[in-house]
């Protein structure tokens, strides 16, 4: 993979008898070499952080992504801390 972009987005969603609660969707793109864009995942958790950045990246290498040339980011929390740096 090229290039990995990685973002969150918060949201309120209404949920039969709980309410409306706020929750982040996440989401990663990747462009491949060849310059095709892929959806590599989306994701739905509380809240935005290391432990669930740790977490879809793992996802992402267990699903057969080895390595990217460039992470792009809008400085998302928690996201240096899951890569290691």
């Amino acid at each position: 993979m090229s290039a990995v972009y990685l973002d969150a987005l918060f949201l309120r969603l209404q949920y039969p008898g709980k309410g409306i609660e706020q929750q982040a969707l996440y989401a990663a793109l990747g462009l491949t070499e060849d310059g095709r864009r892929t959806l590599l995942g989306f994701w739905l958790f509380p809240n935005e952080g290391v432990a669930v950045w740790e977490e879809l990246l793992k996802e992402l290498r267990s699903r057969g992504l080895v390595e990217a040339l460039l992470f792009i980011t809008d400085g998302l929390s928690g996201v240096a801390q899951s890569q290691g740096g």
